[in-house]
């Protein structure tokens, strides 16, 4: 028997394995699931292209990585603060470097600004990619996330948005109603 979670309504399955590799309806839900291929003897319940799901049902990858799919506002907030966290250690990182560096004030401007630009490129995509699904739950496009440039409104706007609102109440373009 291959035990697995539904991703739509988080129930356990257990499935025969002769059913591996295969889609079929969830018997709690009625929604389209595929089956997982059996894991061998040893091996974890996830592969090495795999990663443990999130609340919405997307590993963790997909959620961080892709734009597509959707994503309700618990994922999004817990993500987000998160990276907000991450980012604000990486600050203090940054100032203490700073400081080193004030004994050579040569390489000072270079050396300071270099972690703080790093870790902005890094934590720039995974930030995208939770706004674009998350607009995609309100069942806009991600093109949305560009409202943060209009000055002024633009950010509240979209915080209020994303933040506060609920997703679309039904199955969308975009994909399913996150768990």
């Amino acid at each position: 028997m291959i035990e697995f979670v539904c991703p739509h309504c988080n129930q356990t399955l257990q499935i025969p394995e002769q059913y591996a590799g295969q889609s079929g309806q969830c018997n709690h839900c009625q929604r389209t699931i595929d089956v997982p291929e059996a894991p061998q003897e040893g091996q974890p319940q996830w592969s090495s292209t795999q990663s443990p799901e999130s609340d919405d049902g997307l590993t963790i990858r997909q959620t961080l990585f892709s734009f597509k799919g959707r994503i309700g506002r618990q994922t999004y907030w817990t993500y987000q603060l998160q990276i907000v966290i991450l980012a604000f250690f990486a600050g203090f990182i940054s100032i203490a470097m700073g400081r080193v560096n004030e004994l050579d004030p040569e390489t000072l401007q270079f050396r300071s600004l270099l972690f703080p630009i790093a870790i902005s490129v890094i934590i720039f995509w995974p930030l995208l990619a939770l706004q674009v699904k998350r607009w995609h739950d309100r069942g806009k496009s991600g093109w949305w996330t560009l409202i943060t440039l209009i000055p002024g409104i633009g950010a509240a706007w979209q915080l209020v948005e994303l933040g506060f609102l609920e997703g679309t109440y039904d199955d969308n373009r975009f994909g399913p109603i996150p768990e």
